[in-house]
């Protein structure tokens, strides 16, 4: 496949997740390179994800309390 004129080409494993996020925000860092992960059997499940720190950090109080008593309800 030919580039187009300028395109940058990278390789495989030439940057880490946060290099190529510019993220400082290690949670996020770890949330995102979790889901990413290339073995299915080593990637976060999706219940997993929605418990993750960063998911729970950024929630509001009120709405934390309802999502983990939602999340303990059905058994994630």
């Amino acid at each position: 496949m030919k580039q187009p004129p300028g395109a940058k080409i990278y390789r495989p494993n030439s940057k880490t997740i946060q290099g190529a996020l510019v993220c400082k925000d290690r949670s996020f860092v770890n949330l995102v390179s979790r889901c990413l992960e290339w073995e299915p059997s080593q990637r976060i499940t999706a219940s997993a994800a929605l418990v993750h720190p960063w998911i729970l950090e950024s929630l509001p109080p009120d709405i934390r309390s309802q999502h983990l008593e939602f999340m303990r309800r059905e058994g994630y």
